[in-house]
């Protein structure tokens, strides 16, 4: 995938769909997919998010992948026992334009300063040139800065040295107030750690999608919580495993190749009683009222979090139990 985005971006090719965000809410998501590697790596996570003026128009997607690039490497090269602290503040440049500033401080390996532009070059990794421990192959921050540069932004990189930790800041023209409301629900986490007393509820689950990473990463995640899962990449393929065994809920991505996630929820519920929660990358109240009609108890929008679908699950397990009792 990262292949493919230099590629694009190189070209030229790599098209925006922009629109109207709160980037607390998704910086608070990019958080949240990376706490599950921080916890096991014994790695804290803390979040400030001073900033009154979060509203941007970005790419929402885009924009939750630099912020997941940064704190994703904060967190690979912060050794156990570590903290990686991401804070938001509002800048008013000598323009009097509002930018939205935001920081990944880690107290990790650190930065040789002659390196730090180095850094942001594609298949560039700093010192670690054929050190296998930390994976990846020196494209991310690359990637980061040119989406960045494309919504008319600023990434940098300063570190006092090696060993001495590193901060990324991200600057970003056009920040404005959130509508009322929106600050209170995106309340940002302080040292993220997740729960291990509560154990979700193993489920047999049907996931549907066909995309074949993102296929692989669903399977691997629910798996790793404890659930029994069976993948399927269409509609019929999910038909007959349906037809082999038995399944609690369906999770399934709405655009097929053959067919309509639509279709098969309907299909499953009608032959099996099954319900399910959807995966869209549209969340209209029309896109909401039609999944609830086809069965399914719940609609997320992509990019869709670990945590959201963990959430949705046992609210959907919890509201299914309580319905049979």
């Amino acid at each position: 995938d990262d292949l493919l985005d230099l590629t694009k971006i190189t070209h030229g090719k790599l098209n925006l769909r922009s629109e109207s965000c709160d980037a607390h809410a998704l910086i608070a998501l990019a958080i949240e997919i990376v706490s599950e590697d921080a916890h096991q790596k014994g790695v804290t996570i803390e979040s400030t998010f001073s900033a009154r003026r979060s509203r941007l128009v970005a790419d929402p997607a885009r924009f939750q992948q630099v912020i997941w690039n940064l704190v994703r490497n904060a967190v690979k090269f912060t050794p156990r026992g570590g903290k990686v602290s991401v804070r938001t503040m509002d800048e008013i440049t000598p323009g009097a334009d509002n930018w939205l500033r935001i920081q990944v401080v880690d107290t990790g390996r650190g930065i040789d300063p002659a390196a730090l532009e180095q850094i942001f070059l594609p298949f560039n990794q700093g010192d670690l040139t054929g050190d296998h421990r930390f994976g990846g192959v020196g494209l991310g921050l690359a990637i980061a800065r040119a989406v960045v540069l494309m919504h008319g932004g600023q990434l940098t990189a300063e570190s006092p040295g090696l060993t001495q930790g590193a901060t990324f800041i991200v600057k970003l023209p056009g920040a404005t107030e959130p509508p009322s409301g929106v600050t209170d629900t995106a309340t940002p986490f302080t040292g993220i750690k997740p729960d291990r007393r509560k154990k979700p509820v193993p489920l047999r689950l049907l996931v549907v999608e066909d995309h074949p990473s993102t296929l692989n990463a669903l399977v691997h995640l629910l798996q790793r919580d404890g659930h029994e899962v069976t993948a399927a990449s269409s509609v019929a393929e999910a038909l007959h495993a349906a037809e082999r065994q038995t399944f609690d809920l369906l999770v399934s991505d709405l655009g097929l190749p053959d067919g309509s996630g639509l279709e098969l929820m309907e299909k499953l519920r009608t032959s099996h009683g099954l319900s399910g929660i959807a995966l869209s990358g549209y969340g209209t109240d029309d896109d909401v009222s039609r999944t609830r009609s086809a069965g399914f108890a719940a609609h997320l929008t992509k990019p869709v979090a670990i945590g959201e679908l963990r959430r949705a699950l046992a609210r959907v397990t919890t509201d299914a139990t309580g319905a049979g009792a």
